[in-house]
């Protein structure tokens, strides 16, 4: 098995900057999107040394939570998304995740 890899930062203006400590990360299990008008927030549920832990959610605190849950032998390979608006904001309006085994979305907001 593969080790979870860091890259970035990557992004646009506004907000603020994320980081994650990697260190002991196997995988990740489940993403969690929060989401209304565009993409509000983002977590990671994750296995680190056995145990599951979950991020903290990286955004705002509204909206409906979609789940995206990963195999035992799944992992995610890359993910996509496309910037919109929102009275006159740019901000995320849809998200694909893939997984060496599918691509889940594209995910766009509001559905």
């Amino acid at each position: 098995m593969e080790s979870v890899t860091k890259m970035g930062p990557c992004g646009g203006g506004g907000g603020t900057n994320r980081d994650m400590d990697i260190r002991g990360v196997d995988r990740i299990v489940k993403v969690l999107v929060r989401h209304g008008h565009a993409i509000d927030a983002i977590s990671y549920q994750y296995e680190r040394n056995g145990v599951e832990e979950r991020s903290e959610y990286w955004g705002g605190s509204g909206g409906a939570l979609s789940e995206i849950c990963l195999g035992p032998d799944e992992y995610l390979t890359g993910v996509n998304g496309h910037v919109g608006s929102f009275m006159f904001v740019s901000c995320l309006k849809s998200l694909t995740f893939v997984s060496n085994l599918r691509s889940y979305g594209p995910q766009t907001y509001p559905q």
